[in-house]
């Protein structure tokens, strides 16, 4: 990674259902350089996740409608992530303002990191995008291919017929 701020060659997948919000963060992960794929609930994220793994997953975790759902529809989104593996590093936004609450409620999760939306929008997010930089890092031990000019990150597991790798990108088995 070059920078703090250039992440090209990196994937996101944004999960959120306001769709001002929504449009707002793809723009700016873009504009950072990442392949940004989004999603507006539960559903559709585990969607996208099935097919693709991302290497930042941008979760909303108050997804739904708080008078219909728990309000916390993105921890679902969390645990689906976790279940298919540990590579994605996790940026929950929330409304929780107090940092020792949110730290002890986002690590019970499994979330890498948090930011709260008021901070999102009375903020530059230079500090952020460093905050992601640094954390990413420890999911590079992981592993990067390149193919052809595609990078990708990989992970994978052992079947009965071969060694499967996940690529960001593509699926590539190994026999």
């Amino acid at each position: 990674m070059a920078s703090d701020d250039d992440f090209t060659g990196y994937t996101a997948l944004i999960v959120e259902d306001n769709p001002q919000a929504r449009v707002g963060y793809v723009a700016n992960l873009k504009a950072h350089g990442f392949y940004v794929e989004h999603a507006d609930s539960v559903m559709s994220a585990r969607e996208k996740l099935r097919k693709r793994c991302f290497d930042l997953a941008w979760v909303d975790l108050g997804l739904g409608d708080p008078a219909v759902f728990s309000g916390l529809e993105g921890k679902e989104v969390i645990d689906f992530i976790r279940a298919l593996s540990d590579a994605t590093f996790v940026m929950v936004v929330t409304v929780i303002d107090d940092a020792n609450t949110a730290v002890q409620f986002l690590k019970g999760i499994g979330a890498d990191d948090y930011v709260t939306k008021d901070r999102l929008t009375s903020r530059p997010l230079s500090e952020l995008f460093g905050r992601i930089k640094t954390g990413m890092k420890k999911y590079e031990r992981l592993g990067r291919v390149t193919v052809g000019s595609v990078g990708a990150r990989f992970f994978g597991e052992s079947g009965e017929d071969g060694f499967y790798a996940h690529l960001t990108r593509t699926y590539l088995k190994i026999a």
